[in-house]
């Protein structure tokens, strides 16, 4: 589950980075920006610890199937980050 939230953050803080740049949202990006840092580092040494040739394992699975439950999440929340974040910078 672990591997699951860690992925999920990451391609999600990716997701909200995206849109938070095409929009020229400079507060959404740095915060964005310092969360992905965050996310990364974690992930990274969770994943670590994995056998490279550990595919369609349960870790497989819950790091693969969080990639696109989290883009799509990204998509469907930016709309509101973007309307809190606003209300909170000015």
């Amino acid at each position: 589950m672990a591997i699951f939230l860690a992925q999920f953050v990451t391609v999600y803080l990716l997701g909200v980075q995206s849109l938070n740049v095409r929009d020229g949202n400079y507060l959404g990006a740095a915060v964005t920006s310092v969360a992905l840092g965050c996310s990364g580092y974690y992930l990274a040494a969770a994943v670590g610890k994995l056998p490279a040739d550990a595919w369609f394992s349960a870790p497989w699975w819950a790091y693969i199937a969080a990639g696109p439950v989290a883009i799509c999440s990204a998509i469907k929340t930016h709309p509101h980050l973007t309307r809190v974040l606003r209300k909170r910078g000015g």
